[in-house]
C-alpha cells in the first residue's frame, strides 16, 4: 500500500454498515493522522481505476480530495493513497521539483524525481502552491551546444516558470523551459502533456471563463491532473549500425551533435518543436 500524506489505515465500520456490506467486498478505512479531516469508511478495493473522494470538513474556497488508486501488477494488489495531482517524470534524466508560493518561495523541501518515477503534490498544496522544476544539478546531461562529443553537466539551468494549477487545465500541451546561466547555451526543455477527465475540464473552463468575464460563479471542485514530462524530440537508432548526428534549429541558428549506438535513445531537451529542426545522420563502419 503506498500512501503520501500522514495516514494510518483500519476497517472502520459501524455494525448497521456491516449489514450491508457482502462478505466477499473487500473494505478500508482512513484514518488522518494530525489533520483536521474526517475518516473516510468503507473504501471498496475489490474492483481496479482511480476513484476520487471529498474530504470533511471544508476549509477553503476549494474541497479537498482524496484520490484512491487500485492496480494489479504480478497478481499484487497496490492501493495507492494520495492527491489528485500527480507529476510523472517520462524523461530520461531524474529532475528536481519544488513547490512555491505566490512570491516564488519554497513552501516544501526540494524533491527529485528519478526517471519512471512520479510525485503526488500534498493534498493541502494542490491549489495553494505552484510548481517549479528543473535538471538535476548533480546529473550530467547533453548533447554538447556546438560541440563534439561530450556532456555538458548539469549544473547551470535555472528554474522553469512558476505554473499554476489552474494553467495546466486551460492548455493540453506546452513547453516548460530552463534558461542556462550562459546565455549563449540553449534552455532545457520539458514537453509537458495534462491528463484529466475531459467532463472536469469541461466543467472547469466553462466556469472558468464565466469568472473572467466578471460573473461571481466558480467551479466546485478542482480536477485531477496528472502532469506528464517528457523530452520535446527523442531519437532512436534502431539501425544496425552506430550512428553520428547533428541536430541544427534554423531558428535560434544553433547546433548540437553527438552519438548513438545501435539500439539507442537520446533525449533531446534543447530544441522546441516549434522551430523548424534539421536532422543529419552519418552511419559508422557500414563496410
Amino acid at each position: 500500500m503506498r500512501y503520501a500524506s500522514p495516514l494510518s489505515f483500519q476497517r472502520i465500520l459501524s455494525k448497521s454498515q456491516w449489514k450491508n456490506v457482502s462478505s466477499d467486498q473487500h473494505n478500508i478505512g482512513i484514518q488522518f493522522v494530525e489533520k483536521p479531516w474526517e475518516p473516510l469508511r468503507a473504501i471498496p478495493v475489490d474492483r481496479e481505476g482511480e476513484f476520487v473522494y471529498t474530504l470533511r470538513p471544508r476549509s477553503d474556497k476549494f474541497p479537498r480530495r482524496l484520490l484512491c488508486e487500485i492496480t494489479v501488477v504480478d497478481n499484487t494488489k497496490i492501493i495507492t493513497i494520495r492527491s489528485t495531482y500527480k507529476i510523472e517524470n517520462l524523461t530520461l534524466y531524474p529532475l528536481e521539483l519544488m513547490l512555491v508560493n505566490d512570491a516564488g518561495q519554497p513552501i516544501h523541501p526540494l524533491h527529485k524525481i528519478i526517471p519512471g518515477n512520479d510525485f503526488s503534490v500534498p493534498i493541502e498544496a494542490v491549489t495553494k502552491s505552484r510548481i517549479v522544476i528543473q535538471p538535476d544539478r548533480k546529473y550530467t546531461i547533453g548533447p554538447v551546444f556546438d560541440g563534439g562529443n561530450g556532456f555538458t553537466e548539469g549544473f547551470g539551468y535555472k528554474w522553469c516558470s512558476p505554473v499554476r494549477w489552474e494553467d495546466l487545465i486551460s492548455k493540453k500541451g506546452f513547453i516548460m523551459k530552463c534558461l542556462h546561466s550562459d546565455p549563449k547555451e540553449a534552455a532545457f526543455r520539458f514537453q509537458a502533456w495534462v491528463q484529466t477527465d475531459s467532463g472536469e475540464i469541461a466543467r472547469f473552463v466553462g466556469i472558468y471563463q464565466t469568472k473572467t468575464l466578471g460573473l461571481n460563479k466558480f467551479f466546485r471542485k478542482y480536477p485531477r491532473i496528472n502532469l506528464k514530462l517528457r523530452a520535446p524530440l527523442e531519437l532512436e537508432n534502431l539501425l544496425p549500425y552506430d550512428v553520428e548526428y547533428r541536430i541544427y534549429d534554423k531558428n535560434t541558428d544553433q547546433n548540437w551533435k553527438s552519438y548513438l549506438r545501435k539500439g539507442g535513445v537520446m533525449p533531446i531537451h534543447s530544441v522546441e518543436l516549434g522551430h523548424f529542426i534539421l536532422l543529419n545522420v552519418t552511419m559508422q563502419d557500414t563496410g
